[in-house]
């Protein structure tokens, strides 16, 4: 079964039609599943959940460049499950190519918290008003962070009908660390 053949089953909604499901403050729930099943799962759900489109496409690239410490402190913290951790990254939207360097928190509460400010590029440095934000929303020292992984990925994103709820879907997943890269197809 193709993928973008069952993406038809969702019926679109638009950009600014989902800003009532932004969810830049959030609980995150996140299950893995072998891409085999990845086109009878969406089958399922079809007549649950409106279908992000963007420009006439329903999959979305998305690039990132996350920032952390020499001794990768907030990738530590990050897999260790760790409450009140950080992530701190550039992304790129390439669908409608925008550009933000975002501060997420994770809370001990289970809760997820994004700031961004828009940029024009993943940039390898963290400019002043970069650091100032980041000192703003964290207790972490920007000095002590560098570029660390740049990620690729393609994303799905479905909304709930009634607006509760959003799932992405992610996949194409490419590394680049160190200038060796990891394909996950």
């Amino acid at each position: 079964m193709n993928i973008h053949t069952v993406l038809d089953v969702f019926s679109p909604i638009s950009l600014s039609e989902m800003d009532a499901v932004e969810l830049l403050d959030r609980t995150d729930t996140k299950y893995v599943f072998h891409s085999n099943m990845f086109a009878a799962v969406l089958k399922n759900i079809g007549s649950y959940y409106f279908i992000l489109e963007v420009n006439g496409m329903r999959t979305c690239r998305y690039e990132s460049l996350y920032y952390d410490s020499e001794n990768f402190a907030l990738y530590t913290m990050h897999h260790n499950g760790k409450g009140n951790r950080l992530k701190v990254r550039y992304r790129h939207y390439e669908t409608t190519d925008k550009y933000f360097f975002e501060v997420k928190r994770k809370t001990n509460k289970g809760r997820t918290v994004k700031k961004r400010l828009t940029c024009n590029a993943l940039e390898s440095t963290m400019p002043v008003d970069k650091a100032e934000f980041l000192k703003k929303w964290s207790a972490f020292d920007p000095g002590h962070l560098i570029p660390s992984v740049q990620t690729d990925f393609t994303r799905i994103t479905l909304v709930s009908k009634d607006f509760t709820e959003r799932v992405t879907f992610d996949y194409d997943l490419n590394f680049i660390y160190n200038n060796a890269e990891k394909k996950l197809d």
